[in-house]
């Protein structure tokens, strides 16, 4: 990444008058001295901008930052890659319809409390509520036939997948402002997984060994892993802005990161 320098022009204004004003030898020194200061900060002030900030980041915290685009630019398999990132700039607020026993409920608030421990470095926080009227995302458990009663559009999409869940989100300008989401099997990973597009994190290639929660296929065993903490915490930073393009994202990645150290 290297950025470019633009010089920093000077522009003299000369007025006409029908009045001298005296101006004494010792100002204009004074005037001249305070330009090449100017100057002279003016070039070290673009020094610093050349930096290569990711130059100075370790091995881990570069690949962070590959991991970071890759998931955040749907780059994975069986998914549509996007050109900027996408993210809530409100809480999500969440109903639960359909089929939802209280174990299943308390599997839900569980997934909820981890990924809201994540969200250190800003306001969104993931809730629910008992009102669909106040709710800007919607979980549906039940079979995929009963997806297409409440929601057409979606059924249209999964009846002939090999599917156990899906999330549809709608987004405006690159920000996340509804989503859905539909689960037929209570196991609590895959509703961590839908939870996670529902987020704007495409599939995952870390899975071999311990498979990440977003992997396209997920099991019991799926988790997030330690770097995906760190995604998702860098992706709802209040520094880092939504609509980030790949190259955009390394720089103001690679600054935050640089900055907490």
């Amino acid at each position: 990444m290297r950025r470019i320098a633009l010089p920093i022009l000077s522009l003299l204004a000369v007025a006409c008058s029908s009045e001298i004003d005296e101006v004494t030898f010792e100002e204009i020194n004074e005037k001249v001295s305070s330009e090449a200061y100017n100057d002279e900060t003016a070039k070290e002030n673009n020094s610093a901008e050349d930096v290569d900030e990711m130059a100075l980041l370790t091995s881990d915290q570069k690949e962070l930052i590959f991991y970071f685009q890759y998931l955040t630019l749907w780059k994975g398999p069986h998914v549509t890659e996007i050109d900027k990132n996408r993210k809530w700039t409100t809480p999500m607020i969440l109903h639960l319809d359909g089929m939802i026993t209280d174990e299943y409920r308390e599997t839900v608030e569980s997934v909820i409390s981890q990924y809201n421990t994540l969200f250190t470095e800003s306001d969104f926080r993931i809730t629910l509520t008992e009102d669909p009227d106040d709710a800007n995302a919607s979980l549906f458990f039940g079979t995929k036939e009963d997806v297409a009663v409440v929601w057409p559009d979606m059924y249209a999409i999964i009846k002939k997948g090999n599917y156990d869940g899906y999330a549809k989100t709608s987004s405006q300008n690159s920000i996340i402002t509804a989503t859905r989401i539909w689960i037929s099997n209570p196991i609590g990973a895959l509703f961590k997984h839908e939870m996670g597009h529902a987020l704007g994190f495409g599939h995952s290639n870390h899975c071999e060994g311990k498979k990440s929660i977003m992997c396209s296929t997920v099991s019991a065993a799926s988790a997030i892993l330690p770097m995906e903490a760190n995604v998702i915490r860098y992706q709802y930073h209040r520094d880092l802005p939504h609509g980030l393009s790949e190259t955009e994202i390394e720089e103001v990645l690679a600054n935050i990161i640089l900055n907490e150290r």
